[in-house]
C-alpha cells in the first residue's frame, strides 16, 4: 500500500501560513497495516492522505494545456538518440 501525505505545519501567525507550503512525503506501508496506519493518520488534522490515483488525477489537471512541441519534434528527438 502506497499514501501520499501532505504535512501542513501549524502556525499561529497567519502571515507564516500563508507563506509555508505543503511538503509532501511519500511512505510506504505493509498492506496488513496499511488500514490501522490510516485510521491513525486521519486522527491528525494537518495531514491528508492521497491515493496514487489522486495524486496522477492532481497531476493532470495541473498539466500543461499547450506542450510547444509538435509530433514530428517528438520523433525527431526520439530518432536523434
Amino acid at each position: 500500500m502506497l499514501l501520499i501525505i501532505f504535512v501542513t505545519k501549524r502556525l499561529s501567525n497567519i502571515r507564516e501560513v500563508m507563506r509555508d507550503k505543503d511538503e509532501i512525503i511519500t511512505i510506504r506501508v505493509k498492506k496488513s497495516k496499511a488500514k490501522a496506519f490510516r485510521k491513525m493518520l486521519k486522527l491528525f488534522d494537518f495531514i491528508k492522505l492521497e491515493s496514487p490515483e489522486e495524486k496522477i488525477a492532481r497531476y493532470i489537471k495541473s498539466a500543461p494545456k499547450k506542450v510547444p512541441l509538435t509530433d514530428d519534434d517528438i520523433m525527431n528527438l526520439i530518432k536523434s538518440s
